[in-house]
């Protein structure tokens, strides 16, 4: 299956999701601020644009805007985008395929939280390619995904999701991923993180190569 057909057939599930990711902002807020410390402490700009790959509801908008970031957001899902805007009024949302969006400048922070494995293997270098380009640099970029024994892709369901529908799902292992990472990037960090719903996620923090 080509992308464009993966991301059309993603955007519907996550239009389905969208008032389950609102109803989540609690655990998640908690997550991230166990995180956040020590990611920020990779950052060195001066600068403070940040961008959103896959912004969802808006929620880690709304958290950087509090520590004085400019954000942007960008997401495929309409019904998601409108929780985003509502939440981030004073920022820029933007509906699309981050690959297609063409961007008027680059980014001293770029978050890509629960995204590249919604790409398949083949595709995800040029996720990376793109986020190389829109760093500024001395920005950094935060990338995570769940973490798996076994490298496989196809459509899965959300299990910890009432609604639990399928979605096209790459999963990821450490080595697996180091290795296209280190196609693009330097990695300045990593570490993982298991959740609230008992899933482990992988952090990586780096820099332009």
């Amino acid at each position: 299956m080509e992308i464009e057909e993966i991301l059309k057939h993603n955007k519907k599930v996550y239009d389905q999701l969208s008032s389950e990711y609102e109803s989540r902002i609690q655990p998640n807020t908690k997550i991230t601020n166990e995180i956040l410390p020590r990611i920020l402490r990779k950052f060195r700009s001066k600068n403070k644009d940040f961008l959103d790959m896959g912004c969802a509801v808006g929620l880690h908008m709304k958290m950087f805007e509090n520590l004085g970031f400019k954000t942007t957001g960008v997401d495929i899902s309409r019904k998601m985008i409108n929780y985003a805007k509502k939440r981030n009024p004073g920022s820029k949302v933007i509906l699309g395929d981050f690959l297609k969006i063409k961007f008027n400048k680059k980014f001293d922070f770029i978050l890509s939280l629960a995204f590249i494995h919604l790409y398949p293997k083949k595709g995800v270098g040029k996720v990376f390619l793109k986020i190389n380009s829109l760093l500024t640099s001395e920005g950094i970029c935060v990338i995570t995904t769940t973490k798996h024994s076994k490298g496989k892709e196809g459509f899965f369901k959300k299990r910890d999701y009432l609604s639990s529908p399928k979605r096209f799902r790459k999963k990821w292992t450490k080595a697996e991923l180091l290795r296209e990472l280190k196609n693009n990037f330097e990695i300045l960090d990593y570490f993982e993180k298991r959740d609230l719903f008992k899933k482990n996620w992988m952090i990586f923090v780096l820099g332009k190569k």
